[in-house]
């Protein structure tokens, strides 16, 4: 068993069973959604950063003061490619599927595809390839390649973080 926290949150998850992140998320939500001091502590995102990811567009405003599924989802994959990518870039990239795919589900696909992802960094783009191959036939012929790129960006972008804390730590005792 694997134990990690899913890519832009602070909650451990098994992540040998990747296509379960959802599934913890769910129950958050059945009470009306989160608010505000809920989703910064489940991000570990400052309150103020949240909000002005509502202020610029790059999330949808919450209702009542309630964050759904959707709007948490694209604050979690924004806070999991922050790290390697401009916000900017990161909001033109979820743009580019056209709003085919809901960002729940665009989440569900990334954390099985990270999953694949080796140590401490990088990725195995044989795996990368047998997830992306495998993508439910629900989609529409026509997004697929525009949904494989994305994908592989996120993917590519969140390994790259990773990498990126892994050098950190191993400079730590060096430097």
């Amino acid at each position: 068993m694997t134990i990690s926290c899913l890519p832009g949150t602070t909650i451990e998850a098994d992540l040998d069973h990747p296509e379960r992140a959802l599934e913890i998320f769910t129950p958050l939500f059945e009470v009306g959604g989160l608010i505000l001091s809920q989703v910064a502590g489940l991000t570990g995102l400052p309150a103020y950063q949240v909000q002005n990811w509502v202020k610029r567009g790059f999330v949808s405003h919450p209702r009542n003061k309630h964050y759904t599924l959707r709007q948490f989802s694209r604050i979690v994959i924004i806070n999991a490619l922050k790290d390697t990518m401009q916000i900017d870039k990161i909001v033109s990239l979820l743009a580019f599927l056209d709003g085919t795919v809901e960002d729940c589900e665009l989440y569900s696909l990334f954390v099985s595809i990270s999953a694949c992802a080796v140590g401490d960094g990088g990725y195995d783009e044989i795996a990368l390839e047998r997830e992306l191959k495998a993508l439910p036939p629900r989609y529409d012929p026509d997004i697929v390649p525009r949904l494989q790129t994305v994908l592989r960006v996120m993917v590519m972008a969140y390994s790259a973080a990773r990498m990126l804390r892994h050098v950190e730590r191993e400079l730590v005792e060096i430097v």
